[in-house]
């Protein structure tokens, strides 16, 4: 017959005193380091600590929000024939907003961009493959500056971006 034994519970334990020669020693160590920048101070300027000018700070620049836009636009491009790489509408792309250009969800194959016709059809120089459903997000001026191309003919994109009344 196994006997079940009676554990006791830990002793309580008692609360830790604070580092107290931890934090001296730190505080000695920041006050030599604050002596020496002083030091050093006064060896530039060639004034003692008392007599140092006044630091004056540069305002902060605030940026301001940007407010929000009246509208957006939304169109679509279809690649025709694979290979043959088409351009996206001319459309200003307001300062501060990216246009959104997403792979129609029914492609079966890849969307590729590039900043030409031949850089689109360049395996080099292009921005290789989007499937379906994925997007791309560009800071440009217009979005004209947007060629696509497909794998698979008849497929394309999609575009959304906000605009000013």
């Amino acid at each position: 017959m196994v006997q079940e034994r009676i554990h006791p519970p830990p002793p309580p334990s008692t609360p830790r005193e604070a580092p107290w020669r931890q934090i001296e020693a730190i505080i000695d160590g920041l006050n030599t380091a604050v002596g020496k920048l002083d030091l050093l101070i006064s060896v530039i300027t060639g004034l003692p600590p008392g007599e140092w000018p006044p630091i004056e700070f540069p305002e902060i620049i605030r940026v301001a929000p940007v407010p929000n836009k009246a509208t957006f636009t939304t169109n679509q491009k279809v690649v025709i024939t694979a290979g043959k790489p088409e351009q996206l509408d001319d459309l200003a792309i307001p300062d501060g907003f990216a246009v959104t250009i997403i792979a129609k969800t029914g492609n079966t194959g890849y969307i590729y961009f590039g900043k030409t016709a031949s850089d689109c059809a360049n395996n080099r120089r292009r921005f290789d493959g989007l499937s379906a459903g994925l997007a791309v997000s560009l800071r440009i001026k217009n979005l004209s500056e947007v060629w696509v191309d497909a794998s698979v003919s008849d497929e394309g994109v999609s575009w959304i971006v906000e605009q000013p009344a």
